[in-house]
């Protein structure tokens, strides 16, 4: 690891951890703290409105009671059952109509009151400061305004009043007729009108749902926007859901007018129905909104319920800790970038000699002779002097291992030359033979007197075979004889053919076959031709040498990854896959009669690997060994270069 790394992470750790512990500690506890606070604060505002409906219901109530008693009403009660031509009722009718349009100048909350018969059908009435005529009569003589008796506020509220009791109908729009238009939002309420204890009646007070908006705006104003209520009746599809209060009005009583919107709806019907499971009040998270909620029991004859709702958003409840959250956050990353410019700085400081050294060493490995130069005192520059002693002594040793192997080298081709000069000499004998047999027919023709034409044909025979003398002992010359290496491009396919006429009388000696199909055209590869052609005549020499009469050994070429490899393949005996990895060792040898000296594989072992190419020996399937070399190809535009000395030979 870098000291630049080591050091940004030492300074990063000091730095970083406590404002983390900072962040992800007491940030993440003060935002619960916040949210227990908003819950508690929206929760008791909720039990506030809560309160505040209660009282507006039962004070209502009270009223309603309150004018059940007012002597007008008790008096028109009694008459009820009257015909409605007789003087008494007529008077007590507009003594009633007086008193309530008197009573609702009074009271403005009041939209509507009236007084139904048993039947349900509206007696008297007065709306919103008018007297409502009758629209027909009943075989009393009575006037009719309208037939309640049908609707379901007076069928369901009716049937359940006791004496003194006041029933209340659904918070919704009103509406006198099913295909009228609808009016403002209202509560009815309804209490019976009883006289000597017998039922004669009912009165009913219709009142303004403004005032139930008034209440929710003036306890919750700070919420303006996020305040909902909601009828919440599981029993009753209808309503259940229906937004009884909202900012927009809009979305407020969905399932009179006609539209969707319900507060279910929007919380979910899986939050919907925790709710109406839940306790009386609550908190749900959904997402990031946070929903507190409050049941009301505004209804004394049936379950359903008014749910008081206040949605915040979390990151608005969070506001206060997130702007610390965030000012932590601009820190981290102040104190990531100072970190970051001190360590660089300090690693520049304390790294600069380790990375010259290292940059040294990097120079010396790639070839560079280079030396450490710093005068330094302190453990840098020791280091760099202890470098100095190591190069020295490795420039010693690789002197001493060159001039070794060099020696080696030609040691290793000599005795390659002792292996073919039987052979040579074979080759060489055969011409001298037919130069002798021709320079005795040539004395003989002269002491004839034969045609001197004839004469000179037999001088150019002898000429040819004098050549194929020649040609044969520069071939060894060639072989044996030091010189420079040179890198240049080699026609390999050639080489193997020079190789294999070098070795063949070697071969038939022996009754091996050497097999060489010449490939199409190959591309050249780079290296010294004569070393080369040692590397092919020691590995052909083990094979001929391991392979028994009446044996072969092939010799292929093929193009691999960008390389030109040679395959040298033999029918001996092979030789054990424990025994392998050994045969490139100096003087390491499976030959029994002690032949050769074991330094022709590892000789050329060394020779491929400083053309830059790889060598090894595998077994040959069905008997053998097969041993391989691949030499880079060569570049476009190469010249002669020399090779490392190491490898003179």
């Amino acid at each position: 690891m870098q000291l630049r790394r080591k050091l940004f992470l030492v300074l990063g750790t000091l730095t970083l951890v406590p404002l983390l512990v900072l962040q992800f500690g007491v940030v993440e506890r003060n935002k619960r703290s916040l949210e227990e606070r908003a819950g508690r604060e929206v929760l008791a505002g909720l039990d506030k409105l809560a309160g505040e409906l209660d009282t507006l219901i039962n004070a209502q109530k009270s009223v309603v009671r309150g004018l059940a008693a007012v002597p007008s009403v008790q008096h028109f009660a009694e008459v009820l059952g009257e015909p409605g031509d007789s003087p008494r009722y007529m008077e007590r009718k507009e003594e009633l109509q007086r008193f309530f349009l008197n009573y609702q100048a009074a009271v403005p909350s009041i939209q509507g009151l009236r007084v139904f018969d048993t039947s349900g059908r509206t007696l008297a009435k007065v709306k919103e400061g008018k007297i409502i005529p009758p629209v027909t009569h009943d075989a009393q003589g009575r006037g009719i305004i309208a037939h309640q008796g049908e609707r379901p506020f007076f069928q369901t509220v009716a049937a359940a009043l006791r004496p003194g009791d006041v029933g209340m109908s659904n918070f919704e729009l009103g509406q006198v007729a099913p295909e009228a238009e609808f009016c403002p939002s209202m509560v009815r309420y309804m209490t019976p009108l009883n006289v000597e204890g017998r039922l004669a009646g009912y009165l009913v007070v219709n009142m303004w749902g403004s005032r139930i908006d008034e209440i929710i705006t003036s306890t919750l104003g700070a919420y303006d926007g996020r305040v909902q209520m909601a009828e919440l009746a599981p029993a009753d599809p209808d309503r259940d859901g229906v937004y009884l209060f909202h900012s927009d009005r809009n979305k407020r009583f969905g399932n009179q007018i006609g539209i969707p919107d319900r507060l279910s709806a929007d919380l979910g019907n899986a939050a919907w129905r925790d709710i109406a499971a839940g306790p009386a009040e609550g908190m749900l998270q959904l997402g990031e909104r946070l929903v507190f909620y409050r049941k009301v029991q505004p209804y004394q004859d049936r379950a359903n319920q008014w749910l008081l709702v206040v949605q915040r958003d979390r990151a608005e409840v969070l506001a206060p800790v997130m702007e610390v959250s965030q000012t932590i956050w601009a820190l981290l990353g102040v104190a990531v970038l100072l970190c970051l410019l001190l360590a660089r700085w300090a690693a520049v400081r304390m790294a600069r000699p380790v990375q010259h050294l290292a940059e040294i060493i990097t120079r010396y490995a790639d070839g560079e002779r280079v030396r450490y130069r710093d005068s330094r005192k302190d453990e840098i520059g020791q280091a760099g002097r202890a470098y100095n002693y190591l190069i020295d002594t490795l420039a010693r040793a690789e002197q001493d291992r060159e001039r070794a192997e060099a020696v080696a080298c030609q040691a290793a081709k000599m005795a390659t030359v002792g292996e073919l000069a039987a052979g040579v000499a074979h080759e060489i004998n055969n011409p001298l033979n037919n130069m002798t047999g021709l320079a005795e027919l040539m004395e003989q023709a002269v002491k004839e007197g034969v045609d001197p034409r004839v004469l000179l044909e037999d001088l150019e025979v002898l000429r040819q075979e004098q050549r194929r003398c020649a040609d044969i002992v520069q071939g060894l010359l060639d072989f044996g004889r030091p010189r420079p290496p040179t890198l240049t491009r080699v026609e390999l396919p050639r080489l193997v053919q020079e190789s294999i006429r070098l070795l063949a009388r070697r071969a038939r000696s022996a009754g091996v076959l050497l097999r060489f199909a010449p490939p199409g055209e190959l591309p050249p590869v780079e290296g010294d031709p004569g070393q080369l052609q040692q590397v092919l005549v020691n590995v052909l020499l083990n094979a001929i040498q391991a392979t028994p009469s009446g044996g072969w050994v092939e010799v292929t070429l093929d193009q691999v990854d960008g390389r030109l490899r040679c395959r040298i393949e033999d029918t001996g005996e092979g030789v054990p896959e424990s025994q392998l990895a050994r045969i490139f060792e100096p003087f390491y040898s499976t030959k029994q009669d002690r032949q050769g000296t074991g330094l022709g594989l590892s000789v050329s072992y060394s020779i491929v690997q400083r053309h830059g190419g790889r060598m090894s020996a595998e077994p040959r399937p069905g008997g053998g060994l097969s041993i391989w070399f691949a030499l880079p190809l060569a570049q476009s535009g190469s010249g002669h270069e020399r090779l490392p000395e190491a490898v003179n030979a």
